[in-house]
């Protein structure tokens, strides 16, 4: 909008206005702009600061971090711009904590424009012999990192950082790109003292607010507060008169206190899905007199968007390349299922996954299919084209992996969005394909895409579908001891695993080699030879993988003399309990139910007694979530001890960690018990 339509639209400026110029001041909120804190002046009990008491282990503590954004009018570019200032400050303890002191500062850019930085500047704070040294950030500690075709990174590093250094760095980004309003995040992977993030937005336009994390804000509050910019015409007979132009600023303030680190923990999909931050999504722009402009997509309008885009949607129409295919595996297959099957046999064994999760082709899927290689659209695009050739109602499903974050179903956003799998329905029944991995079974989704819903994209419309896997990741061991000539305990064992148990195991064979996988299996006990070991169905996924092996276990048995004390889970003990952490803010997600279960038969020697066995067990979970069985019995000969567990649940929120976490510290505990043999006087 140029600067004449902007006053027209507010003040239907008279027609005799034949020339003007413009001053312009705009009042807007820049609270916290120093951000509580002035910069060059550090408290001494900071610089004196050898531990954080609260989490002692902390290598760092952000002491202190404000943004603050607003908005100012541009006489030159003739619209507003976005001002983002930061100014942070970090205690560092120990060496570990010397990477906080290299920081990157993401800058965008497209279509020629691009963001630009303002007023950076950083020190670094010493105390020697008790008195502070300070030693600024300079031009040659400040470098350029190209990214991607749309993002450069302004890198530094922060000069003389030794253990016990306070940093501190502000700057500013100035910004064209109204979509691109910063997001805060309140948290880190150290603590954090205070946080604090300010937005003042002018009423022409309406952010949504995207707020997640499971840390109380110790500040929340919203207002208004006039803005205004002053204009200054000068009419046709010179004289010049001033009108200002008034509006309404949208004030919001949030603050957080003693943050905890943000620490990755066991059965988490990824910390950024669960740290606490606020992110902003454009989703209109109305000026007055001026109809409402709709920024934001909607699923429908980001579904024929997908279709009518190159790299995705016109893919899906080159079918003349793999139609041969197509008939060869119709004319060899007649069912449905053993169709699909084939085609994503066919496409695994075609083309090579090159380990990129994207959402687009490479705008090419034949040249990828030629060339036997693409990334995990150019692989799937490709198998939804040959299984539409077989006839299938086959279609994409638009997800994005674990490691990239869960998606807000509000909120419809390409960005959050990084991998493609193919949707087929026959009947009532549906498939769910991927063909990137080899080692998966062909309607096993691989394991980082069990990540909530995805989107299916097709011209009859598009919903969701949902990621989380129904089949265990199961494994099976029977064990059977005996003496042997030499008076030692001589383990048979067999194994079967099946799901993604399977498949990690194959994965391990295929990465490190069949022997480093034996010895990591059984810790390299004495007497084995590689001979000794059998695996079967390791080349064919869809069959549950075998194991069979002979060891020696004397080294979990303990002969006292008269008493024989036996660990009989052996190496497959669980001997600590995954759920490490007292109290946790954020989900147990396992991703897919696990299932496990053990059997050992153990002869009882000539001439001894059974003198202790564990108790048995019973514990479910509420709302048949998982059950856990432990039982110890006797014919009179052998004792057999039997223990599974079963846990169907695959999401367990906070206020349940105490449930799966107790579950867990009970069959660690029933693990580690012994059965004791006495020897008869």
């Amino acid at each position: 909008m140029t600067i004449q339509r902007f006053q027209k639209a507010l003040f239907f400026l008279p027609y005799f206005f034949v020339s003007f110029f413009v001053f312009f001041f705009i009042s807007c909120n820049l609270f916290g702009q120093e951000g509580g804190i002035k910069f060059g002046k550090i408290d001494k009990e900071y610089l004196e600061m050898k531990t954080y008491e609260a989490d002692t282990s902390a290598n760092a503590v952000v002491l202190a971090d404000y943004g603050s954004t607003y908005f100012r009018y541009h006489q030159g570019k003739e619209q507003f711009q976005i001002y983002f200032l930061r100014h942070r400050r970090i205690k560092i303890l120990n060496n570990e904590g010397y990477g906080w002191a290299d920081y990157g500062i993401p800058i965008y850019h497209s279509g020629g424009d691009s963001e630009l930085i303002s007023g950076l500047k950083g020190v670094t704070y010493n105390l020697v012999n008790g008195k502070v040294e300070k030693h600024k950030l300079e031009k040659n500690d400040i470098f350029d990192e190209k990214r991607s075709d749309n993002w450069d990174i302004k890198r530094f590093t922060m000069p003389n950082v030794t253990e016990g250094s306070v940093i501190e760095y502000t700057y500013t980004i100035i910004s064209d790109f109204k979509f691109n309003l910063r997001k805060w995040e309140f948290q880190a992977s150290i603590p954090t003292l205070w946080s604090e993030y300010s937005t003042s937005i002018p009423e022409y336009y309406y952010y949504k607010k995207i707020q997640q994390g499971y840390i109380p804000l110790a500040l929340a509050e919203n207002k208004t507060e006039p803005g205004s910019i002053n204009f200054s015409d000068k009419n046709a007979d010179g004289k010049i008169s001033n009108r200002q132009i008034t509006y309404i600023n949208n004030v919001d303030r949030w603050g957080a206190k003693n943050v905890p680190a943000m620490v990755a923990e066991n059965y988490m999909t990824t910390v950024n899905d669960y740290i606490s931050k606020i992110e902003f999504e454009l989703a209109t722009v109305k000026f007055p007199n001026s109809p409402v402009e709709s920024v934001m997509n909607t699923w429908e309008t980001l579904n024929k968007q997908l279709l009518q885009s190159q790299p995705f949607g016109d893919q899906l129409n080159k079918k003349a390349f793999i139609k041969n295919q197509a008939a060869a595996i119709a004319i060899k297959h007649q069912d449905p299922e053993g169709r699909i099957k084939a085609a994503v046999g066919h496409i695994k064994n075609k083309m090579n996954w090159n380990g990129e999760h994207w959402l687009y082709s490479n705008g090419n899927i034949r040249k990828s299919y030629e060339e036997g290689t693409g990334n995990s659209a150019d692989i799937n695009l490709t198998l939804i084209v040959l299984l539409r050739g077989l006839g299938m109602d086959a279609n994409p499903v638009i997800l994005s992996t674990r490691g990239h974050g869960m998606v807000n179903p509000v909120y419809p956003l390409l960005s959050k969005f990084n991998h493609v799998i193919a949707h087929v329905a026959i009947n009532d029944k549906s498939y769910l394909l991927d063909a990137t991995d080899k080692l998966q079974p062909y309607n096993q989704l691989p394991f980082e895409c069990l990540n909530g819903r995805g989107r299916l994209i097709s011209k009859a419309g598009t919903h969701w579908v949902t990621l989380r896997s129904t089949e265990s990741s199961n494994n099976f061991t029977s064990v059977s001891l005996h003496l042997n000539e030499e008076n030692e305990y001589v383990g048979k064992i067999q194994s079967s695993c099946t799901g993604y148990d399977a498949y990690m195991a194959r994965k391990k064979i295929t990465k490190s080699g069949k022997e480093a996988y034996i010895k990591d299996k059984v810790e390299v006990p004495e007497g084995l030879s590689l001979e000794e070991f059998t695996i079967s169905n390791l080349d064919e996924p869809g069959r549950a993988m075998l194991e069979e092996y002979e060891v020696n276990v004397n080294q979990y048995v303990m002969n006292a003399g008269k008493i024989v004390y036996i660990d009989p889970l052996l190496m497959f003990a669980e001997d600590e309990n995954p759920m490490k952490q007292d109290t946790r803010y954020y989900p147990v997600d396992l991703g897919c139910p696990i299932a496990s279960s053990y059997r050992l038969t153990i002869p009882i020697p000539e001439g001894f007694r059974v003198e202790e066995v564990p108790e048995p067990a019973l514990i479910s979970l509420p709302n048949k979530g998982g059950i856990f069985r432990y039982s110890v019995s006797s014919d009179g000969s052998n004792l057999t001890l039997i223990t599974s567990y079963h846990i169907k649940q695959t999401l367990f929120l906070p206020e349940e960690y105490g449930i799966i976490k107790q579950f867990f510290d009970i069959l660690v505990a029933k693990h580690a018990e012994k059965i004791v043999l006495k020897k008869n006087t």
